[in-house]
């Protein structure tokens, strides 16, 4: 979607600046911070829409996503935040 957007490929950007940008919270391509969750829902409902894909709707994305970084917190790793869950937002 970025790439019909601005025609840039290969992509400058990382995921999160991407999905930033298509939910509509960065006007941008520039570094941004984790999205809302509704901004992610948002998202992958249109990508669904537009593309068929991703095959999983945001809320499944998201609890793999906790559940990788669970695995991955005993190796002292984690993904990149990418959705500010209302979770996390509880939290701090």
């Amino acid at each position: 979607m970025v790439f019909e957007a601005l025609g840039e490929c290969p992509p400058r950007t990382s995921i999160v600046d991407r999905l930033s940008f298509l939910s509509g919270c960065s006007s941008t391509l520039g570094a941004s911070g984790p999205i809302t969750e509704s901004a992610f829902d948002y998202t992958i409902s249109k990508m669904k829409r537009e593309f068929g894909f991703p095959m999983l709707d945001a809320h499944t994305i998201i609890e793999r996503i906790r559940d990788i970084n669970v695995r991955l917190r005993h190796l002292g790793r984690e993904l990149p935040r990418i959705v500010e869950t209302r979770a996390s937002e509880a939290k701090g």
